[in-house]
């Protein structure tokens, strides 16, 4: 099995074979003639015949800027279905030449090189073989997988990581109609703006997760950077699920004892672990408990903590969602501030909210009893 960073490959959308690998061809190519003042690059095959209306010349240039992309669709006799010919000027004199092929899945072969793409680094042949060997040797995927890759793929997916986080950011954020010629409009910023009345926790995921999905699948439509999970097709699903988790449903107990224990392990010093916020179920913001969905075992977490030596620092907000018993019961001896209330306020997580008079003496007490 090849290399986990064959699934992700960085570059402009909609198609892996003809718009991701034909940037990553363009970035490879250029960085081998530094001195280059002009590119050229001609496309052959499909890449020729269907370029234009897949965006690859604006991949090309946004890898090259400036590089004059041409369209032979006449030479048939070609090597490869998606064949690019490469070529580097310097004062008007070609300096270097390549001819590049798009193998499918954003990868690349250059002509008479062997490929990094191709290397084969995992002897397992399916995924059973890669779960028998983690279990015989009791580790887990991931430990499996940073043992077998060479020391650059931590790195390869924190760029990988980043990017997706990006375009789930572009992709929330951009507006009007997407390219193409059929008046598609974009409508991932307004289904994540968009609170249903009365909307429950559950719906509020299944729109969160599947505006994030239509965020990247716009970027993607849009011809912009996107990554490849393992095509441009389906790159929508993976970052939409990891963003969700990582934006707004915080870290689960174990990654903060695996944290921790990491901070022990190689002795540097921890005295504290603060959970700043987002520990509760997503419309419970105000109850004071733990997501049992994520912390199965708090007190166990807790005391795990304190025999690793360190304490947990828990934040605690005046802020209630509407719906929280204890919202209730300061609501009804007159303890909220009512102007949010009447002016519908919705926090950025889609949830109706107010915040208890603290100058209040009584609600206080009452504060201070519901964190008992």
């Amino acid at each position: 099995m090849k290399s986990i960073k064959s699934i992700y490959k960085i570059g402009n959308g909609p198609s892996s074979s003809h718009t991701v690998g034909p940037y990553h061809a363009a970035g490879v190519f250029s960085m081998r003639y530094p001195d280059a003042d002009s590119f050229k690059v001609t496309l052959y095959g499909s890449l020729a015949f269907t370029g234009e209306g897949h965006g690859t010349e604006r991949a090309i240039t946004s890898a090259i800027p400036g590089c004059e992309v041409r369209f032979n669709r006449e030479e048939t006799d070609l090597p490869h279905p998606n064949t690019m010919l490469f070529e580097a000027f310097r004062d008007g004199e070609l300096i270097g030449s390549s001819r590049i092929f798009s193998i499918g899945g954003g990868s690349i072969k250059i002509e008479n090189e062997d490929s990094d793409d191709e290397l084969e680094i995992y002897p397992q042949k399916n995924f059973t073989e890669i779960l028998d060997v983690c279990r015989g040797k009791d580790i887990s995927l991931k430990d499996f997988i940073y043992q077998t890759e060479d020391s650059s793929v931590k790195d390869y997916l924190k760029t990988v990581w980043e990017a997706m986080k990006d375009t789930v950011n572009r992709g929330l954020n951009a507006e009007g109609t997407l390219p193409g010629g059929l008046g598609v409009n974009r409508k991932a910023k307004i289904l994540f703006n968009k609170r249903c009345y009365n909307e429950s926790a559950d719906i509020t995921m299944n729109r969160l997760i599947a505006a994030y999905a239509y965020a990247v699948s716009e970027e993607n439509a849009g011809e912009n950077i996107v990554v490849t999970a393992p095509t441009c097709g389906s790159c929508g699903v993976l970052p939409s699920v990891l963003y969700y988790m990582y934006s707004d449903r915080g870290f689960p107990e174990d990654e903060i004892l695996d944290a921790l224990r990491g901070f022990r392990q190689r002795r540097i010093p921890i005295d504290n672990i603060v959970m700043d916020w987002n520990y509760w179920t997503p419309d419970q913001w105000g109850a004071f408990e733990f997501d049992p969905t994520r912390f199965s075992d708090p007190k166990g977490m807790i005391d795990e903590i304190h025999r690793l030596h360190a304490k947990i620092m828990i934040s605690c907000w005046p802020k209630y969602y509407l719906g929280t018993e204890h919202f209730k019961e300061l609501n009804e001896m007159g303890a909220i501030y009512q102007q949010s209330i009447k002016d519908t306020l919705i926090d950025w997580l889609g949830f109706k909210y107010a915040f208890y008079d603290a100058y209040n003496p009584e609600a206080r007490k009452v504060f201070w009893n519901q964190l008992w």
